[in-house]
């Protein structure tokens, strides 16, 4: 009996020595260790931010939390906007140089007659880190080819999930021509499944210059007629994305991702009205950082 107890206490004893330790690691592993991220819940909070229209996405976050929980951009917004009304009265009054700023964007946008080579400049500003130099002499002739010069071969873009025309400009220049999807003052409440809005290209284009990140491809808006400037000269498969609406306007569905008969794009006024994105030189190599906003079309997959 006095041996069978002294294993007894001797077992107690060794389970108590390991046990202790382990339990000590333990806790110092969960003190160190980065916590889990909050799952994404719905609030009152970013309702508003969406209702005052100043930031559509975290209607989405609501929607898909689940895989949007490791955003902690995401995470951080209603967090920022609490300090917006303080931001707001620091920077009430607009800096001198600003308007200095903005002087020298309107001067580039509004001279003309820089350059009789419009697109051999373009070729000439890119850059892997910039498409457009700071100072950019001749960008309103650049622009202004892009919105006038002849169309003299027009193609189906196979490629993205939105709906464009692939087109040659007289002179060589490759462009995308993205159609209006929706009129300017209609409001979009999901922007996850809906159309991209063509002048969202040229604001892209022109916000990149403020922000002194010149990545985004030179754009600008063009109404064109599908009847006497892409017909002529549009290849047989784009053609055949081509008719007559009920109302006998002239519209085309295109080939992508997303295309189909039932979503066209259609001319009012016998014109179709969007953006026009100069396609980048063959030359061309870009830099490829990872973008901190980007996302997947398929729920519960991140984006790599």
């Amino acid at each position: 009996m006095k041996t069978g107890r002294r294993k007894t206490v001797w077992r107690t004893l060794c389970f108590v020595v390991i046990l202790t330790p382990t339990l000590f690691l333990l806790k110092i592993i969960s003190t160190c260790s980065p916590r889990s991220p909050t799952p994404l819940t719905y609030s009152a909070e970013s309702e508003k931010v969406l209702s005052e229209g100043e930031f559509y996405v975290l209607k989405n976050v609501f929607h898909y939390k689940e895989s949007q929980q490791e955003r902690t951009g995401l995470r951080m917004l209603s967090k920022l906007y609490k300090q917006l009304p303080a931001v707001r009265a620091e920077y009430s009054v607009t800096s001198p140089e600003i308007w200095e700023f903005i002087a020298k964007l309107k001067k580039d946008l509004k001279g003309k007659g820089i350059t009789k080579k419009p697109w051999k400049l373009a070729r000439k500003w890119a850059k892997p880190t910039s498409l457009i130099p700071s100072s950019a002499p001749g960008l309103g002739d650049v622009l202004t080819a892009l919105a006038t010069a002849a169309v003299t071969s027009a193609d189906l873009s196979d490629r993205g999930s939105q709906l464009k025309i692939k087109l040659k400009l007289e002179g060589g220049q490759t462009v995308i021509f993205k159609p209006m999807r929706y009129a300017r003052e209609e409001s979009l409440e999901d922007a996850y499944f809906t159309f991209d809005r063509h002048n969202g290209e040229i604001v892209a284009f022109h916000l990149s210059r403020v922000l002194d990140m010149r990545m985004a491809p030179l754009t600008v808006g063009r109404k064109i007629s599908l009847e006497t400037e892409i017909l002529p000269v549009s290849t047989q498969r784009l053609s055949d994305t081509i008719f007559r609406n009920e109302d006998g306007d002239l519209c085309y569905f295109g080939n992508c991702e997303f295309c189909d008969r039932k979503w066209p794009a259609c001319e009012e006024d016998q014109y179709l009205e969007g953006a026009v994105v100069m396609w980048l030189p063959e030359h061309y190599v870009a830099s490829e950082p990872h973008h901190p906003w980007g996302r997947t079309y398929i729920k519960g997959k991140l984006a790599e």
